[in-house]
C-alpha cells in the first residue's frame, strides 16, 4: 500500500504525511516547512510512528496503517 492509499484508521482522513528520522537534509527541511513531511527527530527508534493524520493530529505506528 502506498502513501497515497492510506486512511487515518482514527478519523478515516487520507491526509497522511511521512515521520522523518536521522538528520534531515535542506530539501527535507523545506518539504517540512511546506508541510509535505513531518521532523521526527535525530534519534531512530524501532517503536516510533512511522506517519501522522494532518487532519486529527494522531501519529500512526505501522501495526495501525499497512503493516510495513
Amino acid at each position: 500500500m502506498s502513501l497515497s492509499d492510506m486512511t487515518c484508521p482514527f478519523c478515516g482522513s487520507s491526509g497522511i504525511l511521512p515521520v522523518i528520522y536521522g538528520y534531515a537534509p535542506f530539501d527535507i527541511l523545506v518539504r517540512a516547512d511546506r508541510g509535505e513531511v513531518i521532523l521526527g527527530g535525530a534519534c531512530v527508534e524501532p517503536s516510533q510512528p512511522h506517519w501522522k493524520c494532518s487532519a486529527c493530529g494522531r501519529f500512526i505506528y505501522p501495526e495501525e496503517g499497512d503493516g510495513e
